[in-house]
């Protein structure tokens, strides 16, 4: 619901016979919507940290894993298009950076002709818990 959705929940606070417990309702309310405001930035951040270590295990200056070698939720989640990959120097590893001028003598010089794999801003969230190897009914919380 997000943001929308506030005016209808704050007013529901209004209900209660006191004044002052209104205002301690919505303050507690307040207080749990701003740490879900928060902590939403810190897992976006831990959802991309998480692609990179693994398409990187060794880190940036490694190669890049093969293609054949992908993890299972990679497989996974290319079925659904939301997950793409294109090999486009032929070499069978996925190279994933940013295409930006700044970064492309670095790529040229590895022999990277672009980013090799497209990854859709929405499953970042919803693919964090099973990159973590996370238990179903969590990625099911996720989801729902």
């Amino acid at each position: 619901i997000g943001t929308a959705g506030l005016p209808h929940v704050i007013i529901r606070f209004f209900t209660v016979p006191k004044v002052a417990d209104a205002r301690w309702s919505a303050g507690w309310a307040l207080v749990f919507i701003a740490l879900l405001y928060l902590t939403a930035p810190a897992v976006a951040s831990m959802a991309r940290l998480n692609l990179m270590t693994t398409i990187y295990p060794e880190g940036t200056q490694a190669q890049p894993i093969q293609y054949d070698e992908r993890p299972q939720w990679i497989k996974e989640w290319e079925v659904t298009g939301l997950i793409q990959y294109e090999d486009k120097n032929g070499d069978g590893r996925i190279q994933l950076y940013n295409d930006s001028p700044a970064f492309e003598s670095t790529a040229q010089s590895r022999g990277w002709e672009g980013n090799e794999l497209v990854v859709n801003r929405d499953i970042l969230v919803l693919a964090n818990p099973e990159i973590a190897n996370l238990p179903g009914w969590v990625i099911g919380l996720i989801a729902a």
